[in-house]
């Protein structure tokens, strides 16, 4: 059995993301997959996977679920929601 990673957030990275990436951030958290993502926010699937790349890279996570953990364990963005 492989050791599972733990994923502990540092909020410096989650202050680095811009007001959209938090959104796409707390979408990820919720399981919603690129074009759900894109109807939620009222933008082109090009810009959410845009988005997607830059959240990944500032948090320094190798993929969604990893990113999703991170939204879900860090205090700033999971008060943060897109929808209202």
């Amino acid at each position: 059995m492989k050791n599972i990673p733990k994923i502990t957030p540092e909020p410096h990275k989650c202050a680095t993301l811009t007001p959209t990436e938090r959104n796409i951030l707390v979408c990820l958290s919720e399981g919603l997959n690129n074009q759900e993502i894109a109807d939620v926010l009222n933008v082109s699937i090009n810009t959410v996977k845009t988005h997607v790349r830059n959240v990944l890279h500032k948090l320094q996570v190798s993929d969604r679920t990893k990113a999703a953990i991170y939204a879900l364990r860090c205090e700033e963005i999971s008060k943060f929601h897109p929808k209202g």
